[in-house]
């Protein structure tokens, strides 16, 4: 997981919070601000899903919206609907991130938002499985049941990203340093693993 920074709430959003009653959020009416949305919470965070940091591409089918908090629901709040302090990109794999999390609200120890320094929060092992490094036992514990993290899929991408980076660390001189820092995250994504491989080389944080 990585920490992100709050965006300013402005521009569609902000409009569609002043109706009463708030539309619904899936409204055909909405639909053009919902991709302007996407395309601002991704560039906020790295093209990357906010919970298991895998690569998204900017269309619905790959990326979803996800409210941190319920967005009025099952006595949510309607105000927080349209609130982009309480949205994040998420990747659509129904099995771990949002889809699995449903309506449970996320620990404050790993919001997001209001966590410091998230990606020094799990170490992750060769084999691509998370462990926890600096977490409460009920935080991690949400990471890995509720967000389901160390999913098999996921264990399997982390391990692969890994070897990658681990190939480009054995070299050493100056060679191997100009390689690194030509390294994006964009498409490989996972963040959090960049910076620990690399930073045992003594490269600075991505």
């Amino acid at each position: 997981m990585i920490s992100l920074t709050h965006l300013p709430s402005a521009g569609c959003l902000a409009d569609f919070s002043t109706l009463d009653p708030p539309p619904a959020f899936d409204a055909l009416a909405f639909q053009s601000c919902k991709e302007q949305t996407r395309t601002r919470l991704l560039q906020n965070q790295s093209r990357q899903c906010a919970f298991c940091e895998t690569p998204l591409e900017d269309h619905g089918d790959a990326t979803q919206l996800d409210h941190l908090e319920p967005q009025g629901n099952n006595g949510g709040n309607p105000a927080r609907r349209f609130d982009v302090t309480n949205l994040v990109a998420c990747c659509q794999t129904t099995d771990t991130c949002g889809h699995a999390r449903g309506q449970k609200e996320i620990p404050p120890e790993i919001h997001p938002y209001d966590a410091i320094n998230l990606h020094r929060a799990f170490h992750c092992s060769s084999d691509g499985m998370l462990s926890n490094e600096s977490l409460s036992q009920e935080a991690f514990g949400f990471a890995e049941g509720t967000l389901n993290l160390n999913s098999a899929g996921l264990k399997t991408q982390r391990s692969t990203i890994i070897t990658k980076l681990q190939q480009y660390t054995v070299a050493a001189g100056t060679n191997a340093r100009r390689r690194i820092t030509q390294l994006s995250t964009e498409k490989t994504g996972f963040i959090s693993l960049h910076f620990q491989t690399l930073g045992r080389f003594g490269f600075p944080e991505p």
